[in-house]
């Protein structure tokens, strides 16, 4: 995560001595998209495609492959056991917004919101989990979370050209 110094200059938050831009930050930026593109999209990939194929080994009796994917299923109806995918890939969505837009509050505010909100009419469309009233209670949840993102745009200073231009890019 880049911010900007009062003198213009841009640095890595943990690292406040490693400027952005420079050859040291575009090595931790190359290992930082390998890492994320491997070990967590490569992770929801590889739970996408057990989450498509536990119906079919739960008929094959594929038990030991079934119940290595249970922490996936177990907590949903059996009409809607795809639903933890989409509840697993909401975590790193919710926070990439954060880090690729680290100076532009009111684009983090969107995203997050967008996120968010396709997360609650998904669930609602759903009605994914087994107790009813984990299904009110996650809408009630949700609908919560997205109007205080959303009323947190109450609070941001005045938009200036640069996230004009960072939206547009965008």
């Amino acid at each position: 995560i880049c911010y900007k110094h009062p003198n213009g200059q841009r640095s890595i938050l943990k690292y406040p001595g490693v400027m952005c831009g420079t050859s040291e930050h575009d090595v931790m930026l190359v290992i930082a998209v390998i890492l994320l593109v491997v070990f967590v999209f490569g992770f929801v990939a590889v739970c996408g495609f057990a989450a498509y194929k536990v119906p079919r080994w739960s008929v094959q009796r594929k038990d030991n492959l079934v119940a290595a994917t249970r922490f996936l299923v177990f907590r949903f109806r059996f009409d809607s056991w795809w639903f933890g995918v989409p509840l697993l890939l909401r975590g790193p969505l919710i926070n990439l917004p954060v880090v690729l837009a680290t100076d532009y509050p009111p684009i983090q505010i969107v995203a997050i919101a967008t996120i968010l909100t396709t997360g609650m009419v998904l669930q609602m469309l759903a009605w994914p989990w087994k107790v009813p009233m984990l299904n009110l209670t996650d809408c009630i949840v949700s609908f919560c979370i997205v109007l205080l993102v959303t009323t947190s745009a109450l609070y941001l200073n005045e938009i200036d050209e640069g996230m004009y231009a960072f939206a547009s890019g965008v």
